[in-house]
């Protein structure tokens, strides 16, 4: 028998299933990562109910089985980040976000401090009050610290390359810091591009593959 479960959730990946059709995954902070089969979500209008869209962060109402699928019964959309899809590079810029996250969080497991993180990001993004690329080297180095991969720079080296102690004291920053803080440290310029170098070059390197939602964002930058 079926159970009807209600769940907040950020949707990190949207792909199509038959004609009007989405599997999505939620990230939550229940269940950690989920996969749903969101039926008949086209609209007349021929695009996707809001609240099924990807980047919605929205309350869902789903039914699950014995199947690995939760079916959805509704969507509400609690937050639709619509600046996001007004500007092409926050757009890339989300979308790699959403992308490490989805590479990094468990199914069916608990994990508030990844999707609280992913939301905090994706404010900012939409703000604007932070350089991107700042947000981009943060994000990496705290979401591999929240997934349990947290850099060790006490030998003053990251992925093989030795790194000062400016950098040393950013990335221990970041990772040691309370959640509400970790953006407040100054970085511009080259320093800054080069602490956004190494924080992809690690996730690369613990997730084992280079994300191609990461070469988009190359090239649209």
């Amino acid at each position: 028998m079926a159970n009807l479960i209600e769940i907040e959730g950020l949707i990190i990946k949207s792909v199509k299933f038959e004609e009007s059709s989405r599997i999505l995954t939620l990230l939550t902070r229940e269940r950690g990562q989920i996969q749903v089969a969101a039926d008949r979500v086209r609209t007349n209008r021929g695009g996707y109910m809001k609240g099924t869209q990807l980047f919605s962060f929205s309350w869902f109402s789903l039914f699950k089985n014995h199947k690995t699928l939760y079916r959805m019964n509704n969507a509400e959309s609690r937050e639709y980040f619509a600046e996001l899809r007004e500007d092409l590079v926050k757009l890339a810029y989300a979308a790699y976000f959403a992308d490490v996250a989805y590479q990094i969080s468990n199914e069916n497991v608990a994990d508030d401090g990844l999707l609280s993180l992913l939301l905090n990001t994706l404010h900012l993004l939409c703000k604007g009050n932070v350089a991107a690329e700042k947000l981009k080297a943060v994000y990496e180095l705290r979401a591999m610290t929240v997934a349990g991969f947290m850099p060790d720079v006490s030998c003053r080296r990251i992925c093989d390359t030795e790194i000062n102690e400016t950098l040393c004291a950013a990335i221990e920053y970041i990772t040691k810091s309370e959640a509400n803080k970790i953006f407040s440290f100054d970085m511009t310029g080259e320093m800054l591009n080069y602490l956004s170098s190494l924080s992809e070059n690690y996730v690369a390197a613990m997730i084992e593959k280079r994300l191609k939602t990461l070469d988009y964002l190359k090239n649209i930058i």
